[in-house]
């Protein structure tokens, strides 16, 4: 009787869907971490420049002889349902290394004598055989030389690829240089948590490693307080002096995130409370959840004194964060299960082209030991190699979402839940960075004077504005000490991002003049044009930059410095502004409130309808343009 597979199917299994070599790698660590290995090392030895070996030795919990015979065969996993292990399938540690080589060997101190377990498939194909040979002793010449290199105290595990045929270099730096990032990034939490993985290199020979380096974190949330691969690039930007003015020098922003130990950094990034959330399902009595951490970058790091914080050093680490590349697959959000990142990506829920985008990621993370299945395993699509999930954003919900609802329906109700929440989350970012931005570029124009009547002290009217208010209402009383510290409290309400010493000083300036109405931009309720307010008889015109009149109108005419048209629209709504305030009283003046906010809304349904007709417009003059050659042709 024949089986149904014959030897050969070990070449067709050797295709696996490894992304590459560090993956293949990390597969192998994962065996040593569920073995409650403290300590891991990856040794290379390397003959004329190429990799000819690769060794891993750690010091977890060792096997017994049935473990030892079983580790090599696909599908005997040692790990049931429902433990914190990243393992599950019985696939990695014969995946994994057929995945680079013809040959590898599992060895492993059990009582004292070090045993074996083989696979060469050259020689299963040659003999056209599946059939394993028991275990066996360990050529003890072997072990102790793979021994004296390695760093490891107390080893009970080894394992070892010869015949490397499909690994994606031979070069042990460049391997090193890849791990370094893509398993500092995979298993980020155990490496937080103390786990020691060390990579060496042995060249022709030589007794003594010529690489010996530990793996550091390389966390995509930016939020460790532990050693981290990104400490180096912040330590070099915060030495980086390129203004003699501090508010626009790198310096004077990323100095804030050293700390004494150079490996070591302040979070970068922050998670705002409003943005986390729990993706759950129920299913049969029981449920399944999925944490969604939002992490944001600060605003001294998304602006440090420039508005392309992207282009920065720590900008362009963020872009490739984002958009990944051959050896480093990455992305703005990512899968972590058990503490193990499984995968990572966009998939095209927003612009990656975007500079802002680099500056916020997202982790979907879930422990699978909170159940004693692994239900969520199932309805992602695990893959057996732990490098892929069958994920496709879908907002729509099926019609059975009841706890007894078959798979399919669950499936589906999952992946709509958690595109909701990525959505969400993604908009919650983007509103923040949005909200930096603009605080920077008020900022930025404060300091420059480019926006700021008076003098280019606070964000308000051209100092044509100022003139002709002047001019027209006369010069004011001068405040005394108390009616500057209430005026500039009442101002900081507005202006929360500016410091309280700078508004007192405008406020000063202001009084010294004599203006009787200040101009002030600020954010206010996006519904409201502008508000008003009034203090010792000084009209305060507030004037909302997040309204759609000022980013459509307003905004530009600052940016071509079409100051004649500026002038007139801000007297005309500093007018309006007082006219309401200072003529109106009682229910009068709440009826001419209510007039204004309901004019700001059709000035805005206005200005989102010219939008659309424009667009239109042009699409129709395309068409006719369109038609106007096809006659031609004709």
């Amino acid at each position: 009787m024949k089986s149904i597979i014959g030897p050969r199917i070990l070449e067709k299994l050797r295709s696996s869907d490894y992304k590459n070599t560090v993956y293949a790698l990390a597969e192998i660590i994962d065996n040593s971490i569920d073995a409650e290995a403290k300590n891991i090392d990856v040794i290379t030895i390397t003959k004329d420049g190429s990799i000819r070996d690769i060794y891993f030795v750690d010091n977890g919990n060792g096997m017994n002889e049935s473990i030892l015979q079983n580790c090599v065969i696909f599908s005997e996993s040692n790990n049931p349902p429902g433990i914190k292990n990243t393992g599950f399938f019985g696939m990695g540690l014969p995946n994994s290394s057929l995945s680079q080589c013809t040959k590898f060997s599992v060895s492993s101190n059990i009582n004292g004598t070090w045993m074996q377990n083989s696979v060469d498939i050259k020689q299963m194909i040659a003999s056209n055989t599946l059939d394993l040979n028991p275990i066996y002793k360990a050529d003890i010449r072997e072990i102790n030389n793979i021994l004296e290199k390695s760093k490891i105290e107390k080893p009970k595990t080894i394992i070892h690829w010869t015949n490397l045929d499909k690994i994606d270099t031979v070069r042990p730096q460049t391997l090193m240089d890849r791990c370094e990032r893509l398993i500092g990034r995979i298993h980020r939490y155990k490496i937080n948590n103390g786990h020691t993985i060390n990579f060496l290199n042995y060249s022709d020979g030589n007794k003594k490693p010529d690489i010996d380096h530990i793996f550091i974190e390389n966390d995509p949330l930016y939020l460790t307080k532990g050693k981290s691969q990104i400490a180096s690039k912040i330590n070099i930007l915060a030495k980086v002096k390129n203004s003699e003015n501090p508010e626009f020098s790198l310096d004077h922003y990323f100095s804030k995130y050293i700390t004494s130990d150079i490996e070591k950094v302040h979070p970068l990034f922050y998670c705002p409370e409003e943005a986390q959330q729990t993706i759950s399902i129920k299913w049969n009595g029981k449920t399944y959840t999925i944490n969604l951490k939002l992490a944001v970058a600060y605003k001294d790091v998304q602006k440090p004194g420039t508005r392309e914080g992207g282009k920065t050093l720590f900008g362009k680490e963020l872009g490739a964060k984002v958009r990944g590349n051959s050896n480093y697959p990455s992305g703005n959000i990512s899968w972590v299960r058990n503490d193990r990142e499984i995968t990572c990506g966009n998939y095209s829920l927003f612009n990656v082209t975007q500079e802002n985008q680099r500056f916020w990621s997202i982790e979907l993370n879930y422990d699978t030991s909170k159940t004693n299945d692994n239900v969520l395993d199932k309805l992602l699509g695990l893959s057996n190699s732990k490098q892929s999930l069958k994920y496709t954003p879908d907002t729509e919900h099926p019609i059975d979402e009841s706890e007894t609802a078959n798979e399919n329906n669950k499936r589906q109700e999952l992946i709509a839940r958690i595109t909701n929440a990525l959505n969400d989350a993604i908009q919650k970012a983007n509103k923040i960075l949005s909200q930096q931005a603009r605080e920077w570029k008020a900022k930025e124009d404060l300091i420059k004077g480019t926006t700021s009547g008076g003098g280019g002290i606070l964000p308000g009217g051209t100092p044509t504005t100022y003139k002709v208010l002047l001019e027209a209402l006369g010069k004011g009383a001068l405040l005394s000490e108390q009616d500057v510290e209430i005026l500039t409290t009442k101002l900081k309400k507005y202006l929360p991002f500016i410091e309280k010493s700078m508004i007192e000083s405008a406020v000063r300036k202001y009084s010294e003049i004599g203006l009787q109405n200040l101009i002030i931009y600020c954010e206010l309720d996006e519904r409201d044009l502008f508000q008003t307010d009034k203090y010792q008889g000084i009209n305060i015109t507030l004037i909302n930059t997040k309204h759609l009149f000022y980013s459509k109108i307003i905004e530009p005419l600052k940016e071509k410095n079409d100051n004649d048209i500026l002038v007139s629209v801000e007297l005309l709504i500093s007018s309006l502004s007082r006219a309401g305030e200072n003529n109106y009283f009682d229910r009068k003046k709440e009826d001419i409130k209510e007039l204004f906010e309901l004019t700001s809304k059709d000035l805005k349904n206005l200005l989102n309808q010219q939008s659309t007709v424009g667009q239109n417009l042009d699409d129709d003059i395309e068409d006719e343009n369109v038609l106007f050659e096809e006659d031609n042709i004709t």
